[in-house]
């Protein structure tokens, strides 16, 4: 019997998408472009946070689910999406002159400020608790490197460790809460678990209040 492939709306997570191959062309030029041509490296960053940003906007009023209803693109999405983006953008504008005048002038920057807004973008279009997860770790991962970029600071390298620390617990916590909501629901989906809480008591599942208070402090 031959695999049957569901078709994938991509244009749910156009923005995304745009925003990823332009993080992944960055890499490339990092690595291959030599240190006085990589000047061009801000501006096609933010080319491409300007095409997503374009692209959103386009978007707005639909209401569209991809990946098994796992995300979601409508207009309370798109909302957040061009509030991420339209930041990302004034944040390379004015890194430009920033890392130039204090001397940290690297393309890993502008990289991670993309994957940074994608994680962020991923979780307004989360329709599932895995696709806030991934789009949560994206986020964290990014704002780790970020937040110890100035090496030589002593309080850069101080907030870095504080952040991946309590990023750390706050992600077990997470995941554990997910485990437990799965095991009380059946499901990861932000509707499924709606309509479980709907139709159930919420207030008589233990396992299912351990979870939402687990959730709780892991997004806390």
């Amino acid at each position: 019997m031959k695999a049957v492939i569901p078709a994938v709306n991509w244009m749910v997570i156009g923005p995304e998408l745009i925003l990823t191959l332009t993080a992944m062309v960055l890499v490339l030029l990092t690595v291959l472009l030599r240190k006085e041509s990589r000047g061009i490296i801000p501006y096609l960053g933010l080319a491409g946070v300007a095409a997503a940003l374009a692209l959103s906007l386009t978007q707005w009023g639909q209401s569209q689910y991809a990946f098994n209803r796992m995300v979601v693109l409508d207009n309370y999405a798109l909302f957040f999406k061009v509030i991420f983006l339209t930041t990302a953008g004034l944040t390379l504008l004015m890194s430009i002159r920033f890392l130039k005048v204090e001397g940290f002038e690297h393309g890993e920057y502008y990289i991670l400020l993309l994957f940074a807004t994608l994680g962020m973008m991923l979780m307004a279009s989360a329709a599932d608790l895995i696709i806030v997860f991934l789009g949560l770790e994206t986020f964290s991962l990014a704002v780790y490197v970020l937040a110890g970029f100035f090496r030589t600071h002593v309080k850069s390298n101080e907030s870095a460790l504080k952040y991946f620390l309590l990023g750390s617990f706050s992600t077990g916590f997470l995941l554990y809460g997910i485990a437990l909501v799965y095991g009380a629901t059946g499901t990861t989906n932000l509707k499924g678990i709606h309509d479980f809480i709907a139709r159930a008591s919420f207030f008589t599942d233990p396992l299912l209040l351990a979870g939402m208070g687990l959730l709780i402090v892991g997004f806390g």
